[in-house]
């Protein structure tokens, strides 16, 4: 119900290549390649699930670009509706709580947005950019230690974030912990020497 197949489509080419082209590069035994054939043949037929396409996952994609859609003329209502449709459809991709998490922060829902970002470092714990959106998130909401701890996890899992180095520091100063602030925005320069862009506080 699910699945498109193109089994059968890749089981004739499969045969096809085995039993016309590679006779021809072994013109001893043009024949010897029927058995391999015939092996291959049947293994690709007995697996039904192999090369198909997954619909759910194609109608969970067009939810999220609804959901984009709707938010862009701010229904963020109807845009939160789509993107919970897509994550029923597929309860164990991250992609749809990580979109949700994007909207319910644009419009403010900050508690959402945490909650929506938990559900995809659950399906995908070693995802470094969930780990950094999170942080944005909670730094937006003023909670800086927790903002500091999923910084350094994202930093953990890509020692090379720039962005992570950066926020970071920019929590530890909002916390007047001077010391690991100046550590973080020097690890920036040390990362790209020409890398001129520190958020401030405003940020």
């Amino acid at each position: 119900r699910y699945r498109i197949q193109i089994v059968p489509v890749l089981s004739l080419f499969a045969a096809y290549v085995l039993l016309e082209i590679f006779p021809r590069v072994s013109a001893r035994s043009p024949r010897a390649w029927f058995a391999p054939a015939l092996f291959v043949l049947m293994l690709v037929m007995t697996r039904p699930g192999l090369f198909a396409i997954d619909e759910q996952h194609l109608v969970s994609r067009e939810h999220i670009h609804e959901a984009w859609r709707w938010s862009a003329i701010g229904e963020t209502g109807r845009a939160l509706e789509e993107m919970s449709r897509a994550a029923a459809l597929r309860p164990g991709d991250p992609e749809p709580y990580i979109h949700r998490a994007a909207i319910n922060r644009d419009s403010g829902r900050l508690p959402q947005a945490v909650d929506d970002y938990n559900s995809a470092i659950a399906i995908d714990p070693g995802n470094p950019s969930v780990r950094y959106n999170l942080a944005q998130v909670l730094q937006d909401a003023g909670d800086y230690p927790a903002a500091i701890r999923e910084y350094r996890k994202a930093i953990d899992l890509d020692p090379l974030m720039i962005e992570a180095h950066n926020n970071l520091g920019v929590a530890y100063r909002m916390m007047k912990d001077y010391e690991n602030a100046v550590r973080s925005f020097t690890k920036v320069i040390e990362i790209d020497p020409r890398h001129i862009y520190l958020v401030t506080d405003d940020e």
